[in-house]
C-alpha cells in the first residue's frame, strides 16, 4: 500500500498509462520524457507502436530495455482508439487507466504529482467515473480538481 506524503493518505490504485503512436517521434520524446520527469505515482507505461517509420520502433524498445516500468507493443491499429481498446482488453486487469497520446506533463512547475492528485479525485469520490481536463492547456474543473494547471488535449484518467 502506497502512503500519499502530503495527506497521509492511503493510496490502494495501480495505475496503466496506455500511449498509442504512429509515426510520431520528436512528440512521443517529449510526451515520455514529461511523464518519467514529472511523475512521482508509480506507473506503469504501456505504449503501443504501430509499425512506424520515423525511428519510434527503435526508441520505444530502447524505452522498454532501459524503464522496467514501461512496456512496448508492435502492432498494427488503424486508429488511437483501436490501439487504447486493444490495450485495455490485453494488458489491463482492475489498475486505473490513463489514456494519452502525445500529452506534454509540466506539473512539477506547480510541485504537484498530477497522477497522484488524480488517484486521491478517485479514491475521494467514488461516484466520478472519469477525470479529465475541461480543455487542453487550461485548469480541471473545480468539482474534480481545484487549481490544477496542466498541459492536455484528450487526456482522460479512468477509475476502475
Amino acid at each position: 500500500m502506497r502512503r500519499d506524503l502530503e495527506t497521509n493518505m492511503e493510496l490502494n490504485r495501480k495505475v496503466i498509462i496506455i500511449m498509442p503512436t504512429k509515426q510520431n517521434l520528436e512528440q512521443l520524446e517529449e510526451a515520455v520524457n514529461s511523464i518519467i520527469n514529472n511523475t512521482e505515482y508509480p506507473f506503469k507505461l504501456i505504449i503501443v507502436e504501430s509499425f512506424s517509420t520515423d525511428g519510434t520502433v527503435e526508441y520505444t524498445d530502447f524505452l522498454a530495455k532501459r524503464h522496467e516500468n514501461i512496456s512496448v507493443f508492435h502492432t498494427k491499429h488503424d486508429s488511437a482508439s483501436k490501439a487504447i481498446n486493444w490495450a485495455i482488453k490485453n494488458y489491463t486487469e482492475d489498475e486505473d487507466i490513463y489514456l494519452t497520446q502525445d500529452d506534454i506533463i509540466i506539473n512539477k512547475l506547480y510541485q504537484r504529482d498530477w497522477l497522484r492528485i488524480m488517484v486521491q479525485t478517485a479514491e475521494n469520490n467514488p461516484e466520478v467515473g472519469i477525470i479529465t481536463t475541461l480543455a487542453g492547456g487550461g485548469i480541471s474543473g473545480e468539482e474534480f480538481l481545484k487549481d490544477f494547471p496542466w498541459i492536455g488535449t484528450w487526456s482522460l484518467y479512468i477509475p476502475r
